[in-house]
Formats: C-alpha cells, structure tokens, sequence
C-alpha cells in the first residue's frame, strides 16, 4: 500500500456550494494522470446507502462524494470526517474496486470486506495520525451505538457484526 504522504488534498473554502459542484479533489505527486475528484452530492451518498461519504470508480478516475453537513464538518476541520476521507481514497489507493455485493444471493465475503476496512483505516492513519485515526473510529463506534439503541436494534444480528467489527477496526490500529 502507498503512502499517503504521496497525496494531498485539496478542499474548497467556500460556503454553501451548489449541489453536483467540485468541492475539493486529490492530488497524486509524479503522477498528473491520477484524478480523484470530491462532489458535493448527498442524494448519490444517500443513494449508496451511507451516511457521509461514498466512492465510486470509474474507469479513468476515481470520485468521492460527500454530503453537506460533511462538507461543512471537513471544512471546519472535523476529525472523523477526515479520517472517513482519507479512508475512502485508501479505498481507491489499495484497488477495492468489488463493492462485495453479491448478485446471486449468496454472502459477500465479510473477511474480504474487513480486510479492506481495515487496510483503508491504515491509509487513512497514515495520513490523520494513529491518534486522531482512533478517535475517530471511536466515535463511530460510539455513535453506531447510540443509533442501535435508538432504533431499538441492541443484539441485533446485524448490530452485533457491526460494533465487532468496529472493535476489531479499532484494535488493528492500536497494533499498528
């Protein structure tokens, strides 16, 4: 996996940018080819079943949408979603084209999956730091939580997998 100090990103300042616009992109150092544009688009984020953030590539460029309310905490410098931006382009950087579903009806891969979390976490640590990459992931984790007990979810199957899988996220980077 590459360094991440190998990118830089760059994000627009401006408030209230209109929906579909260009609000950041990354750059890649010695390589002009790479383009890796951030879209304000919270109906292609929600769309994708997330909440923040989604990546979808293509075949000549990659492209990271946000919402606005993740726009706005970007641009004030907001922890977590940093952390959620470096990991999508961790996602593109490591190659995890396969979203893992499944069209047969079978299970995706969830070792598979994990794998890739956990490797876009790393990318993503590389460049927030180990500490701001674990107190973000706590704060999923804490907010994932909070969502479950909300919605009356708590042991769920569903829930279960989700918060160990969270843990596990968390612990990869505390060996790191």
């Amino acid at each position: 996996m590459e360094n991440t100090t190998a990118y830089r990103l760059y994000l627009a300042a401006g408030k209230n940018p209109p929906e579909g616009s260009i609000v950041g992109d990354f750059k890649k150092r010695g390589d002009d080819g790479f383009l890796c544009e951030i879209y304000l688009n919270d109906d292609e984020v929600f769309k994708s079943g997330c909440v923040d953030v989604t990546t979808t590539v293509f075949n000549d460029r990659a492209a990271i949408y946000v919402t606005t309310g993740m726009l706005e905490a970007l641009q004030q410098d907001g922890e977590v979603e940093r952390f959620e931006l470096w990991h999508e382009l961790g996602h593109i950087a490591s190659g995890h084209y396969d979203t893992g579903v499944v069209d047969d009806g079978s299970a995706p891969d969830a070792e598979r999956l994990l794998r890739e979390e956990m490797e876009a976490d790393s990318f993503s640590a590389d460049s927030v730091g180990r500490d701001a990459a674990l107190n973000a992931l706590k704060e999923m984790l804490k907010v994932r939580a909070q969502v479950d007990k909300r919605l009356n979810l708590n042991g769920t199957e569903a829930s279960v997998k989700a918060i160990r899988e969270l843990r596990a996220r968390i612990d990869n980077i505390k060996n790191r």
